[in-house]
């Protein structure tokens, strides 16, 4: 039954636990300031596949499977250019109401909605308890984050942050706020919340002390990897993993969205394109005429919207292993890692291994240490293959 395949998902809240959470504020928090200028460059074309809704689209995701397509009517899934719905074990289960958010998980996602909040796997759907425990609070944002095993989930409502874990929902508060939250990112011990007054939060997430910034409309927050990205209508701001934040503005045009994708990258939806955050830069991955939201699948592909039109890009370009990667590395790595070699040995004809080694391979060439100078590095084409190649998913 899918019902036991979902099961582990639907958080059990004691409603009558509820408490209220919360630390004093701290110093002010530095976002960056107006941040180094972030010049658009013309990437290179993908395929695009368009399919068109019936309801107007009101947030995207992507999990293991494929997309995830949030509207003012519920929630569909969008594979191969076909759009399906959920099912669910009742009619609770399933009517989702409109869709506010979507955060992915290791297994499936979750989804914010008019009527509650909501657990997907493969093509099944549940409600969850929390949903109880928070009958008006008007759901407008989730994020989720794993501590021993132990899955705990941050609510943004129209009021404020809830934080629900082990069966207990607590109110977390924030000093002088009582406000929609429109956006919760987790890094590295810190929650990181945008709020409708036009602040940006930090929340401890175990001493729960708040450090906050002024920076006027935010239009979305995303975390992957331990990083958070906030954007507003011109800015670009991460936090990284050791908790400085890094900033950039627009040379011309707006930002639109942000998401983190399955696939663990930063995604950001501009007037001119899309941009994913890929070894410490901004890599261009399509041109896009026009859009309001962006997600991105576990395969590197990415899905944006614009009113009822989904666009659906392949970013790998078709780029094979065999066909483009194997011949680019056998030329530049083989006569180190090779046997008899001070340098581990690995087959980079092999396409099990090279895969297993491709996030420390794709870094490390980006970084110029591999190969180790003074030998010759790969060159900007050679480069651009494997970054394509490993953005798309890494087929064979």
């Amino acid at each position: 039954m899918w019902r036991e395949r979902v099961a582990f998902a639907i958080l059990a809240v004691v409603v009558g636990a509820c408490g209220d959470a919360g630390g004093p504020a701290d110093a002010s928090l530095n976002l960056g300031g107006v941040g180094a200028v972030l010049a658009w460059t013309d990437p290179v074309g993908v395929a695009e596949a368009t399919t068109t809704t019936a309801a107007a689209i009101t947030a995207l995701g992507g999990d293991e499977v494929s997309s995830l397509v949030g509207t003012d009517s519920g929630l569909l899934r969008l594979k191969n250019g076909q759009l399906t719905t959920f099912q669910g074990n009742s009619a609770q289960d399933s009517d989702t109401g409109r869709v506010a958010a979507i955060a992915t998980r290791d297994v499936g996602a979750w989804i914010c909605a008019a009527k509650g909040l909501f657990s997907v796997h493969v093509n099944a759907i549940a409600r969850s308890s929390v949903s109880d425990a928070l009958p008006a609070a008007n759901l407008t944002a989730v994020a989720a984050t794993t501590t021993a095993g132990v899955e705990t989930v941050w609510l943004g409502t129209k009021d404020g942050l809830f934080r629900a874990s082990a069966g207990q929902l607590d109110r977390v508060h924030i000093p002088q706020e009582s406000t929609k939250i429109e956006g919760i990112g987790i890094a590295d011990g810190v929650a990181v919340v945008a709020l409708g007054s036009g602040r940006v939060c930090e929340v401890g997430l175990q001493d729960h002390k708040v450090r906050c910034a002024e920076v006027g409309p935010v239009r979305g927050v995303a975390s992957a990897g331990g990083e958070v990205l906030v954007i507003d209508v011109h800015h670009l701001r991460l936090r990284r993993p050791d908790g400085k934040w890094q900033a950039w503005q627009m040379q011309s045009g707006e930002i639109q969205a942000v998401s983190s994708s399955a696939a663990g990258q930063l995604l950001a939806l501009t007037s001119l394109g899309a941009l994913a955050w890929r070894n410490d830069a901004w890599k261009p991955l399509a041109k896009i005429s026009g859009g309001h939201l962006i997600g991105g699948e576990s395969s590197g592909a990415i899905t944006t919207a614009n009113s009822k039109v989904l666009r659906h890009y392949g970013s790998g370009l078709d780029t094979s292993f065999s066909k483009d990667i194997a011949p680019i590395l056998l030329a530049h790595c083989t006569n180190c890692h090779r046997d008899g070699s001070a340098a581990p040995k690995h087959d980079f004809a092999d396409f099990a291994t090279t895969r297993s080694l491709a996030t420390a391979l794709v870094q490390r060439i980006a970084l110029g240490q591999m190969p180790p100078p003074p030998l010759a590095q790969l060159t900007s084409g050679e480069k651009k293959l494997l970054d394509n190649w490993y953005s798309g998913g890494q087929l064979p």
